[in-house]
């Protein structure tokens, strides 16, 4: 019976081993690669190495480290009605107390505690602590707004794996490894978010520059006009015809592989499923999209008046697309139009589906004249509303809507209206975003980082193990290749889950290969206490093992809790520190107690063997 899970063992860790050089691979393949080589490769293939790849750190790769923060003192002057001298006052003397350690609002609070806050907030019957509640919902939603937006601007960037997160109540750092030019990277983070409204061209005539834009990718000659009477699902249809990208299964399947093939055929980077009147392109055919609609001569068959915009990427079949569209150039409203927007529950009074999350949207004035000239103009048609150049969502527009107040319908989810209500919200006030730290780590100093923690990982390896093979001579080695097999599944488990290795990371690292022996020191000394009782080999391994166990899960579990607490309350290189610990911790316990006492089974050999150098 023992024999028989002996076996069962071995096959487990076979195959754990096999999957864990293949997720290993390609950062094997990246790290042997030269940069010639690399170039090389395609595109899209460039990017599925590297997101298959153990990433490195900032600190060991240079680039940007921000730390920025919400300006809660303009954003509250902003959100005033009539900010008169009274208010700037008391607010300057909140912005003159605040520090990075101390609590806006009761600053805010104990400032604004004899004047009433309905003078210049919300409703005139709403009390101060109503309304207290209703600035910090307001400051929460600009934080996480702010997020949204510097995610969409750093995803279009084409960096690779920025790191966007929030810290405390105001602050969002951000992390962007291998940035080349730290001045452009302040421009991009640090310029107003752009809010616009934009008509989407009819499909008809979308479906003519595509069929141009095919055509001269192909280097064919243009095609004549389609048929302008034709109907929009028709023309939409009849773009591609007889296309295996029409059936869901072969959508999901024939356009990855067109995306690695070699092949002129633009239509084949995009993907059209039945029953959406849309032109989808898959994640790993973006890259690609984008560097077509980029050339020149396909820049001259795009009319002038007219630009391709991308919209957010979305799961649809199994995998993410993200919807083309063809928009006017010139944005027909701006965020500056919109005075409010709010999540609500549709009733079903306006024709949708009871109960659906809903988007309420007011106009100002101004906005809601223009508005309702726009939609009169425009029924049946689309409005995309685009942030930063991406188009967040494209609604269409169903009636002339003339006092400036409409819905946005067909929401997937509440979390999803509320997103979209926060950027309508936010998206036309001025950035209150301002940075308070930023530090920038050169290409070389990374690269002295990394020679220097992979030397100090060397060296604490090879000791380790010169230490182990000269004290405990052939236990020692075994206790050597469950330390290499815990190396493995580190690298491997961090790879599986794209975790980023820093410099932190590397000390884990380090602490682990101790963690590791000390497990194995445990059960070598207690075996050699068993021998010197005169016990058998048999009976001291197993005694050994079954004396040793409770403290080596006592010392790990107990590490485990601490890596656990300072991974969810530390900072960046804090938690690069606690997720190389722990990963480490949980192979070191499959390693320490499993594959040793598998080494051991083996050499016992069923009390058979009658010496162990120990």
């Amino acid at each position: 019976m023992e024999q028989h899970n002996n076996k069962l063992r071995w096959i487990i860790f076979a195959a754990l081993l096999a999957l864990a050089a293949w997720k290993l691979f390609p950062t094997l393949r990246l790290a042997s690669m030269g940069d010639e080589a690399f170039k090389a490769l395609t595109p899209d293939a460039q990017v599925e190495l590297r997101k298959q790849s153990i990433k490195r750190g900032l600190d060991l790769q240079g680039g940007m480290h921000m730390v920025l923060e919400v300006d809660l003192v303009e954003l509250m002057r902003g959100l005033a009605r009539t900010p008169d001298a009274r208010f700037n006052e008391r607010l300057d003397r909140v912005a003159g107390k605040l520090t990075p350690l101390t609590d806006f609002w009761e600053l805010f609070q104990n400032e604004f505690s004899d004047i009433q806050l309905s003078e210049y907030f919300g409703d005139r019957k709403q009390s101060n602590d109503e309304l207290l509640a209703m600035l910090k919902l307001q400051a929460t939603d600009a934080v996480d707004n702010s997020l949204v937006i510097l995610r969409n601007r750093v995803d279009g960037s084409g960096l690779q794996e920025p790191s966007i997160t929030k810290q405390g109540q105001r602050r969002i750092v951000v992390e962007l490894a291998g940035v080349s030019d730290p001045e452009a990277a302040r421009r991009m983070i640090g310029k107003t978010a752009l809010l616009e409204f934009k008509m989407v061209e009819e499909v008809t005539r979308t479906n003519q520059v595509l069929e141009a834009i095919n055509a001269a990718v192909k280097g064919e000659p243009l095609p004549a006009l389609v048929d302008s009477a034709a109907t929009d699902s028709t023309a939409l249809a009849t773009a591609k015809p007889d296309s295996a990208a029409f059936d869901p299964l072969a959508a999901r399947t024939d356009t990855a592989s067109v995306a690695s093939a070699d092949t002129n055929e633009f239509f084949d980077l995009l993907t059209v499923f039945p029953g959406r009147n849309s032109l989808l392109v898959a994640e790993e055919n973006r890259a690609r999209v984008q560097a077509v609609l980029d050339r020149p001569d396909i820049q001259e068959l795009i009319p002038p008046d007219k630009v391709f915009l991308l919209g957010k990427s979305e799961r649809t079949g199994g995998k993410k697309y993200a919807e083309l569209f063809l928009v006017h150039r010139e944005a027909e409203l701006t965020g500056k139009a919109l005075e409010s927007a709010a999540v609500n529950i549709n009733q079903g009074g306006s024709g949708g589906s009871a109960g659906a999350s809903i988007v309420e949207l007011a106009m100002t004035r101004e906005g809601a004249r223009r508005f309702a000239r726009i939609t009169g103009d425009n029924v049946n048609r689309r409005l995309a509303i685009v942030l930063d150049n991406k188009v967040f969502m494209a609604p269409n527009i169903r009636s002339k809507i003339p006092n400036g107040r409409a819905i946005i319908e067909g929401l997937e989810s509440i979390e999803e209206a509320k997103e979209l209500a926060n950027l309508l919200k936010h998206g036309a006030l001025p950035s209150t975003v301002k940075p308070v730290e930023e530090r920038t780590v050169g290409p070389s100093l990374g690269a002295e980082s990394l020679q220097q923690g992979t030397m100090s990982a060397l060296l604490a390896f090879l000791f380790t193990v010169l230490f182990m093979m000269v004290y405990y001579k052939l236990s020692g080695v075994y206790a050597v290749l469950a330390l290499m097999a815990n190396l493995v599944f580190i690298a491997a488990a961090m790879a599986g889950f794209h975790a980023t290795l820093t410099l932190p990371g590397i000390a884990g690292l380090v602490l682990t290969i101790g963690m590791s022996v000390d497990a194995n020191i445990l059960v070598l000394e207690r075996i050699r206490e068993e021998l010197k009782k005169g016990r058998t080999i048999r009976a001291a391994v197993d005694a050994g093992y079954t004396n040793a166990m409770s403290a080596i899960i006592d010392s790990n579990l107990t590490t485990l809790i601490a890596g656990v607490v300072l991974y969810q309350f530390g900072s960046g290189p804090i938690r690069g520190f606690a997720l190389t610990l722990m990963i480490g911790l949980v192979a070191n316990l499959y390693t320490a107690i499993i594959l040793t006492r598998l080494l051991y089974d083996r050499f016992t050999n069923y009390d058979r063997a009658t010496r162990l150098s120990i």
